[in-house]
């Protein structure tokens, strides 16, 4: 028997705190996203990436959220990043430009996922339908490429 107060076998025992928990959480997230088995033309190398990165957000619950919050400093966001900016360097984009799209495509992504994985019990309509009331003419012509899928 634990003596009192002890908790060995409490979560709190080896997380110290909930940023911590939150932290081991969102690495646990990203260090599922493989960056092996890559196509080799640079383009399609980072779209897979970043479409396996959304996947393994969409596969945890406001998985999103949960690392947009979150810098966990481990490596395995930055390996992710660092396979998206090589990819971009292979394309032949130079180094600022590969690391604005970079970090624009990985920010893209965490922000889309975040508003995907957001209760859909909008009363102001979704997406699509605002952009088809007229308002936004330059959103409808760019079309699916904002805003998911239909």
């Amino acid at each position: 028997m634990s003596a009192p107060g002890s908790h060995l076998n409490s979560v709190s025992s080896y997380v110290k705190t909930k940023q911590t928990l939150i932290e081991m959480m969102a690495d646990h997230i990203v260090g599922s996203v493989d960056v092996t088995h890559l196509p080799d033309e640079p383009v399609e190398r980072a779209r897979t990436v970043a479409t396996r990165y959304r996947d393994a957000l969409l596969a945890h619950r406001d998985g999103g959220r949960l690392v947009a919050g979150t810098f966990t400093g481990t490596g395995k966001t930055l390996r992710v990043a660092d396979t998206i900016a090589g990819a971009l360097l292979d394309a032949g984009h130079p180094e600022p430009d590969a690391a604005r799209l970079c970090w624009s495509i990985v920010y893209f992504t965490l922000g889309l996922t975040q508003e995907q994985q957001t209760p859909s019990d909008n009363p102001r309509g979704s997406f699509h339908e605002l952009v088809a009331t007229g308002s936004y003419p330059s959103l409808a012509r760019i079309g699916q490429g904002v805003g998911g899928s239909a």
